[in-house]
């Protein structure tokens, strides 16, 4: 029964072998990510480096502390060569596996084998709850903490009977065991205090653990315990400054005690809620998903307060008669306890990935009733129950599976669930939009906006989706009502009055253009804003034929870029430099200086500002070639722009007139 039990929980995870790298996998598990290289991953360094740097070192911001699990990865992606989804999902599944049989050992340790235990480690197997750190690869951090700390316990309970040798390797290989759990996440952490408690409850034929061997438990608990808070100690040292939490992931992340002890404890209340009802299963809870508690007298704390505390006496009151029911109270309540912001802060407000070990709980309720009724006429109904919850959850499992596919896919399942994700609701409008749903991805923003009348974030997401659909006097209007908003920065409106420039342009409103562009560089705070502002003023001074104020802007480019540019700003900059110059020069009809200049600038700006630039400078760059005398090249250079799917109207005409006249 138990190896039929396994075989479903990797079944209803198998079509998730098929999926990509979906939602925080494209971040942290590729190599290649859209904020750049994945440098932890990308290549196998020594393992020293994956001690010193935290986890999502140079792709994200944060203080997380994970190197068996990223290692992990890294080893992954060394052995199969590239960024392949598949291998990390298998990887995902046979560790799910192994942490149901771990569920079924530690339950039949606390209350015996048998039917008990099975339907412990059918509940922990098939339970929907677990679904997400199963099916997103980066949940393997949940997995591997899990396997540690039970591992661990498995071992301490097989070496309190021995001595000697035998006793002392048992205890080394658990300490290490779970130091390997608190390596890979940091919550495991909860597990040197459980599996002393765990090994004190064990059935063994009633005999409980004796002192000597239990203070030698505690020894082999507390020494990884010290390693693990030495070696995070020292990456948080270096690392933890550069560290910020969002308030859109945890709006309770800075807020006072009297607010975020309530609000936490309401969240442990539904918490507990959802280990035993599992729906609705959603990749994403943000800023707007709960209301925050108004303080220490708000009736859903003291409610929610009522209820904790009499399931904890009622746990503490089964300490020596019900261990089961004792181990369900403290695993759901201890290890939440530290996932909850109720001890400490975290990154995320509320995550179904921080209940996959606390929902062992229910594991171990459910081997209590089992023990307690079975061969009874109630046990007849509560069966039944249990089946059927198994099979609504393992389908469930199964569906996520699928909606873990694409994020595309993901997204558009979760937003109608979870109505008020400000995240899901940008999500699903941008991918609907994409799709030429229109009216649909117009109501997911407005929902969005209605959730944040306050911030720029959804007005912004929504001008994007207005620009690239071609809808620029929406795009505008868009901006302009999330200009005056309080959220933004100066860099925020610096930037956003350059895309103004740019509608306005657009529009055909020149001298509107200009003013917007005016004011983004009067604005500016950086070197990076001012820069944005003068390129937008370069190309305008450029289509309008005023070569004078296009000198005098390329000019001021070029001193600002001597003065206050950063070594990473510089390549770019003075690339502009050498365009707008090289654009000069062909007006003066300085062809081979204007063939040179343009030549170099182009090739040396990055993809999106080449794309850019290579659009508008194009007719000027291949005349220039002709007129040098180079017409075979300028027919070549002429011929790659004409193949660019995305060429504007105007420049596809200028290029083809070029072409038919070096074709002459």
């Amino acid at each position: 029964m138990l190896y039929v039990i396994l075989a479903c929980t990797a079944a209803v995870y198998a079509p998730s072998l098929g999926n990509g790298f979906t939602y925080d996998d494209a971040t942290f598990v590729k190599a290649e990510t859209a904020s750049g290289t994945n440098v932890m991953v990308a290549e196998l360094h020594p393992i020293r480096d994956y001690f010193a740097r935290p986890y999502g070192f140079g792709v994200e911001k944060t203080r997380g502390f994970r190197p068996a699990m990223v290692y992990g990865l890294a080893l992954t992606h060394h052995l199969v060569g590239g960024d392949i989804a598949w291998p990390h999902h298998l990887v995902n599944i046979l560790l799910h596996v192994l942490c149901t049989f771990l569920a079924f050992r530690v339950v039949a340790l606390l209350g015996g084998p048998g039917l008990p235990a099975l339907l412990a480690a059918a509940v922990f197997g098939l339970h929907a709850i677990r679904s997400d750190p199963v099916v997103s690869i980066v949940g393997r951090a949940e997995l591997q903490g899990f396997a540690g700390g039970a591992a661990a316990l498995l071992l301490v309970c097989g070496a309190v009977e021995r001595r000697g040798v035998a006793l002392a390797w048992r205890l080394t290989a658990a300490a290490l065991a779970v130091l390997f759990g608190m390596l890979s996440k940091e919550s495991a952490v909860v597990w040197v205090v459980f599996v002393p408690l765990y090994a004190s409850l064990r059935a063994n034929h009633g005999q409980r653990i004796r002192v000597p061997r239990l203070v030698a438990v505690l020894a082999a608990m507390a020494v990884p315990l010290a390693v693990y808070l030495l070696l995070r100690s020292a990456m948080l040292s270096e690392h933890a400054p550069v560290f910020q939490a969002t308030s859109r992931a945890n709006p309770i992340f800075a807020a006072a005690w009297d607010t975020r002890v309530p609000t936490a404890t309401i969240l442990l209340g539904y918490a507990l809620w959802k280990v035993v009802v599992p729906y609705p299963l959603v990749c994403e809870y943000g800023v707007f998903v709960f209301r925050i508690a108004t303080g220490l007298a708000d009736p859903r704390f003291l409610a929610v307060l009522l209820v904790l505390v009499a399931i904890l006496v009622a746990g503490l009151a089964a300490w020596r008669r019900a261990p089961l029911l004792f181990a369900a109270v403290a695993t759901f309540l201890g290890f939440s306890f530290v996932t909850s912001n109720l001890a400490v802060p975290i990154e995320t407000i509320f995550g179904e990935r921080l209940l996959y070990t606390p929902a062992i709980g229910l594991s171990f309720a459910i081997a209590w009733v089992a023990a307690r009724w079975t061969g009874t006429p109630p046990m007849r109904f509560l069966g039944l129950l249990i089946g059927g919850w198994l099979l609504v959850n393992g389908g469930l499992c199964l569906q996520r599976s699928f909606d873990w596919r694409t994020d595309d896919g993901l997204f558009l399942a979760d937003a109608p669930k979870q109505p008020d994700s400000l995240f899901l609701n940008l999500q699903a409008g941008r991918i609907e939009s994409r799709r030429g749903n229109r009216t649909a991805g117009e109501r997911y923003f407005q929902r969005a906006i209605e959730l944040a009348p306050r911030s720029s974030i959804p007005l912004v997401a929504l001008a994007r989706v207005h620009s690239e659909q071609g809808r620029i006097r929406e795009a505008a209007e868009c901006l302009q009502r999330a200009l005056p908003l309080e959220d933004l920065t100066d860099a925020d409106r610096a930037l956003m009055r350059v895309d103004l420039g740019a509608f306005a342009q657009r529009l055909g409103q020149p001298d509107r253009a200009i003013g917007f562009l005016r004011e983004a560089l009067q604005h500016a705070p950086g070197f990076a804003e001012a820069h944005r502002a003068r390129v937008g003023m370069l190309w305008l001074h450029y289509e309008r034929n005023e070569d004078a104020d296009l000198a005098r802007v390329t000019d001021e480019l070029d001193a600002d870029l001597a003065a206050r540019a950063g070594a990473s700003e510089r390549t770019t900059a003075a690339a502009h430099v050498r365009l707008f110059r090289g654009l000069i020069a062909f007006r003066k009809r300085d062809w081979a200086a204007a063939a040179n200049l343009l030549g170099g600038a182009l090739a040396t700006l990055d993809k999106a500002e080449s794309r850019v630039a290579n659009i508008q400078a194009a007719p000027a760059y291949v005349e220039s070639v002709h007129r040098s005398g180079q017409s075979t090249l300028a027919r070549r250079i002429a011929a790659a722009y004409l193949g660019w799917q995305d060429l504007p109207a105007a420049q596809r005409s200028e290029l083809e007139r070029l072409r038919a006249a070096l074709d002459r």
